[in-house]
């Protein structure tokens, strides 16, 4: 398991620590969880202004899911 931000004592083996440390970003910030209740999608900002204008958007609604399945073979009829 791989905790997504700092929390309690799980400070350096977090995405946003991997992360930053192998990209050299120092701002990095989690915005978002897509469908964390499945292998969902993590989003994040480089910079805590565009983080929070994206949070602000996803909040209101002002960002559209689209999903796209690719599938091989072919379905029962």
């Amino acid at each position: 398991m791989v905790w997504v931000h700092p929390c309690g004592r799980y400070r350096h083996n977090t995405v946003v620590f991997i992360l930053a440390k192998e990209y050299n970003l120092k701002n990095l910030r989690t915005i978002h969880r897509l469908d964390r209740l499945t292998s969902g999608l993590l989003l994040f900002g480089r910079s805590p202004k565009k983080a929070r204008q994206m949070e602000h958007q996803i909040r209101n609604r002002q960002v559209q899911k689209e999903y796209i399945c690719r599938v091989e073979g072919e379905f029962p009829e």
